[in-house]
């Protein structure tokens, strides 16, 4: 076992900055540079990884009234009234809000949200119907959510639609109620679900 000069690897790097992990191909390793080949030896290979990392652009239609919203990308700004600035200068927002009960309430100037925390849902009432575009890396849809004892607001990470007892199923054992912001609901304990597809 080992590598061998012309061997391809890969490689998983984690970026801390970006909290993404991304997949990387060496298709052929060279020896030189001071990377020898020993048998049976050790070798430390240093790299640099270069490379510009495409984001993606995610549009959330939003309706007239309260929403409830989630991203599936790592925003490239987490500040909440920058993200939320095209909103606001058409004056489209009335709150924002998290499920911690913190707030940005524009037309005050005032906001004690820290930043769009990754794997988070939030809560947003706006003036009439829009769209909020909002640019970052794309977050796997298998990523793990935290979840704490009690109520949670959390994000949904798949970009297709999956029915709610399909997509919660693996916490189903943990789950009490699951509700949508029209009210709609999932009880697990009595098998009822009138929620349909999480978008």
């Amino acid at each position: 076992p080992g590598l061998d000069p012309g061997d391809a690897f890969s490689l998983i790097y984690w970026d801390d900055d970006l909290e993404s992990e991304f997949f990387i191909n060496i298709e052929e390793v060279v020896e030189g540079r001071g990377l020898t080949f020993m048998g049976n030896g050790f070798t430390i290979i240093e790299i640099f990884v270069e490379a510009e990392i495409p984001g993606r652009d995610q549009v959330v239609p939003l309706g007239e009234g309260w929403n409830m919203i989630s991203v599936n990308v790592n925003p490239e700004n987490r500040d909440i009234p920058t993200i939320l600035a095209p909103l606001v200068e058409r004056d489209q927002v009335i709150i924002f809000k998290d499920g911690l009960g913190r707030f940005y309430l524009p037309e005050h100037g005032f906001n004690n949200i820290p930043e769009w925390a990754i794997g988070e849902g939030f809560l947003i009432g706006v003036t009439e119907d829009t769209e909020l575009g909002i640019v970052g890396m794309e977050i796997l849809f298998d990523t793990p959510i935290a979840l704490s004892e009690g109520w949670n607001m959390k994000a949904y990470f798949p970009r297709e639609p999956i029915e709610a007892t399909i997509a919660l199923g693996g916490i189903v054992e943990q789950l009490l109620l699951a509700k949508d912001v029209l009210g709609q609901f999932y009880l697990p304990e009595f098998g009822f679900s009138n929620m349909g597809d999480m978008v």
